[in-house]
């Protein structure tokens, strides 16, 4: 692995290497991104509360060790949280930040019905080697009309997200509400920029 844990993830050859490599990654990960000042969770849930203030259950797409959902409740959250993880190393992590369930499972393919979660919230999973913007249409199919759906997502393949975001745009599926202004989410890391960025669904054949 070395000391370069970040490109050692975003080199994953599939998605069980990925797992497994989260697995290995687990006992160190908290500590890991405290060093390199990690703001993503916060400032995603305080964009999530924004946009949906009455949020009655919020999905954590992609959780890890649940650093997401504690900032959610040290927002005052008090809802149904649930987390979705590929790392049964990671979701063992996060057993301590009241989530009222945790999954193990990819969010390329949710085990919810449709139009389950009015808030979604996915940091750290928009970036090199996860899942790619096809995993969009899941998280809405799986969003009430008008959820608020707020994700990290990195600026250095931002294009490689775009066609999927506009095409929902473009079918009426969801619509942008706030795109923050692009920053080093790890702030002790020269190579993080990242953006915030929160759509609203408007609801469509997706979550029917």
């Amino acid at each position: 692995m070395g000391d370069d844990r970040l490109g050692w993830i975003f080199d994953t050859p599939s998605t069980d290497a990925l797992a497994a490599r989260y697995d290995h990654w687990a006992e160190s990960y908290d500590a890991d991104h405290q060093t390199w000042g990690w703001q993503g969770p916060t400032l995603t849930a305080e964009a999530l509360r924004r946009h949906a203030p009455s949020a009655r259950r919020i999905l954590d797409a992609g959780c890890g060790t649940g650093a997401a959902g504690r900032a959610l409740r040290a927002s005052g959250y008090a809802g149904e949280l649930i987390g979705v993880d590929l790392s049964g190393g990671m979701l063992a992590r996060a057993v301590d930040a009241e989530y009222d369930a945790l999954i193990r499972g990819s969010i390329l393919d949710l085990s919810f019905r449709a139009g389950t979660f009015d808030g979604i919230i996915a940091t750290g999973v928009f970036t090199h080697g996860h899942v790619g913007g096809v995993a969009f249409a899941e998280l809405v199919r799986v969003a009430t009309p008008e959820a608020a759906i707020s994700i990290t997502r990195r600026d250095d393949i931002s294009e490689a997200f775009a066609p999927f975001s506009d095409a929902l745009a473009s079918d009426g599926v969801w619509r942008q509400a706030e795109a923050l202004p692009i920053t080093n989410l790890h702030e002790n890391r020269e190579d993080s920029q990242q953006t915030i960025v929160t759509w609203i669904t408007l609801g469509s054949s997706l979550n029917k």
